[in-house]
C-alpha cells in the first residue's frame, strides 16, 4: 500500500512510519521527517504526493484541533482517498 501520512507535531508520526515501513508499505509525505512547517511539497518545487495513487491517509493526531502541518490530509479528502486518524496521546 501507498501510505500518506500527516502528523500535527514535528516527529510524531516516526514511530507509525517505522512500523509502516516495516509492515511493507510505501510511506509518503507532504514534507520531509522532522521539517519545520512546509505543509506543501507541489508548492515548493516538488512533486504532491497525491500525483501518483494513494491508498489511505493516515493522520497522527498528539493534539485537539487542526494544524498547518495536517494540510495534506485536507488534500487527500479532496482526492477522496480515506483517513485514518490516529491519537497517540
Amino acid at each position: 500500500m501507498r501510505i500518506l501520512v500527516v502528523e500535527d507535531h514535528i516527529g510524531d508520526s516516526t514511530e507509525a512510519i517505522l512500523d509502516l515501513a516495516d509492515a511493507g508499505h510505501r510511506v509518503v509525505r507532504c514534507q520531509p521527517i522532522g521539517a519545520e512547517i512546509e505543509p506543501c511539497a507541489g508548492l515548493r518545487g516538488g512533486t504532491c504526493p497525491l500525483a501518483e495513487t494513494v491508498d489511505v491517509a493516515v493522520d497522527i493526531k498528539t493534539a485537539e484541533g487542526f494544524e498547518l502541518r495536517e494540510l495534506g490530509a485536507v488534500c487527500a479528502v479532496r482526492a477522496g482517498v480515506p483517513i485514518v486518524c490516529v491519537s497517540v496521546r
